[in-house]
C-alpha cells in the first residue's frame, strides 16, 4: 500500500478558530490524526522516506500538526501503540505544548526507528495502550485549542 493510502485510510482532522493557549499562534490550527495497524519499524522498512510522506500529507491536507498512531503486536504478542508527530515550522511551539500535555496521560517515551533518522517527525512508544484516538484526540485538541478535556 502506498504511504498516502496508509495515511488516508483511517484519518480524521479538526480545526478550531477559537483562541486557545496562545491566541495569536492558535488561529486556524488544523490537526490531523491517521491510524494504521502496522508498526513504525515495518512502515519505515517498507517506506524509508515515510517522514517525507508524512510531511507531504500534512502539506496536502493543510495540517499544522499531523499525528500517526500505529498499533501492532510485539514478538510476545503483546498489544502496543506508537505515535509519530509532525509539525509545520509555524506550529513548532504548539508541538512543544502539545507534547507537554500529552506525555503524561499517554505515557510517551521517545523511540528510535531505523530509517527515521531526521528530526522532522518525532516518534514515541505510547505506554498507555488503552488510549486510542478517541482519547488522544481530545488531549491534542485541548493543547491546541484549549477545549475541555475528558478524563482518561
Amino acid at each position: 500500500m502506498a504511504p498516502r493510502d496508509i495515511l488516508r485510510k483511517d484519518y480524521k482532522d479538526w480545526q478550531d478558530d477559537s483562541k486557545g493557549l496562545s491566541a495569536a499562534a492558535n488561529e486556524n490550527i488544523k490537526l490531523g490524526i491517521s491510524s494504521t495497524v502496522q508498526s513504525f519499524a515495518w512502515l519505515y522498512s517498507e517506506h524509508p522516506d515515510f517522514n517525507t510522506d508524512i510531511a507531504n500529507w500534512a502539506e496536502n491536507e493543510n495540517l499544522s500538526i499531523c499525528a500517526v498512531m500505529a498499533t501492532s503486536t510485539d514478538s510476545q504478542n503483546n498489544f502496543q501503540r506508537e505515535l509519530a508527530v509532525y509539525a509545520t515550522e509555524d506550529a513548532k511551539d504548539l508541538l512543544d505544548t502539545l507534547l507537554q500535555k500529552a506525555s503524561g496521560p499517554l505515557q510517551l517515551e521517545p523511540k528510535v526507528i531505523p530509517n527515521a533518522t531526521d528530526d522532522r517527525v518525532l516518534i514515541f512508544q505510547q505506554k498507555n495502550v488503552a488510549a486510542s484516538r478517541k482519547q488522544v484526540a481530545p488531549i491534542f485538541r485541548n493543547a491546541l485549542y484549549g477545549t475541555s478535556l475528558p478524563a482518561l
